[in-house]
């Protein structure tokens, strides 16, 4: 039997984001990440994570991946590496632009560049009426008017 009900579709792209709480001039982009006074660098696990690869793929693009290893910290999650930030284990943060709408998320960002938008997609499970539902919505006006609000671009 056909589990799934249609190959996947994309509902938007997010974007990667340097974020921090601390008094930092992000418009350096990612260079920033080269001074002395930051310490710690917080990504999702680039193993297993999407916006994790994303971060390191970027910091490669940006020549500073070399410089900036050490300093590195590996989130479990994308919002597990935001805390990091948010509450200082970390001095700057290679998080989703969309947790940056979070009221807690208090602090900067600037758009990494050198980062490829990261492609957000799902499935409807063939016997789910209500997911197809679900779909229509999130494909019309009103549902990527609140996604385009949490950052994402359309598809």
């Amino acid at each position: 039997k056909k589990i799934v009900k249609d190959t996947p579709w994309v509902y938007g792209r997010g974007t990667l984001v340097m974020w921090t709480a601390k008094p930092f001039d992000v418009s350096r982009g990612l260079s920033l990440l080269r001074d002395p006074l930051v310490k710690k660098i917080a990504i999702a696990n680039p193993d297993h994570a999407p916006y994790g690869k994303a971060a390191r793929e970027a910091l490669i693009a940006a020549g500073v991946w070399n410089d900036v290893q050490t300093k590195i910290v590996k989130g479990d999650s994308i919002s597990q590496t935001a805390q990091f930030a948010q509450t200082g284990a970390a001095d700057v943060a290679l998080i989703a632009l969309a947790l940056t709408r979070s009221p807690q998320m208090k602090g900067t960002y600037a758009v990494v560049t050198e980062a490829k938008p990261l492609v957000q997609s799902g499935v409807v499970v063939s016997s789910n009426q209500l997911a197809t539902e679900f779909l229509a919505y999130v494909m019309a006006e009103p549902g990527q008017a609140i996604l385009t609000k949490y950052g994402f671009k359309g598809p």
